[in-house]
């Protein structure tokens, strides 16, 4: 069994330039921490993910830490 110990995101806010004509996506840092009965052992995962994902991540985060992992 896995439980989440820590969580801590940034929001990554891209600004606009006259160079691209495209607007840049907002994207979301997680870093979570993981402790894992099998190896009595705290993990640390970091991911960059876009606002949709990270919004999986949430949302499936109420289950379990595996199926929020799982989402994306």
């Amino acid at each position: 069994m896995k439980h989440l110990v820590h969580m801590g995101y940034a929001v990554v806010v891209p600004v606009c330039s006259s160079i691209s004509e495209t607007p840049g996506e907002t994207l979301v840092n997680l870093e979570v921490k993981i402790y894992e009965e099998e190896d009595k052992k705290i993990k640390n995962h970091q991911f960059t993910l876009t606002l949709g994902e990270f919004h999986r991540f949430i949302t499936n985060l109420k289950h379990s830490i595996e199926s929020a992992r799982a989402a994306f």
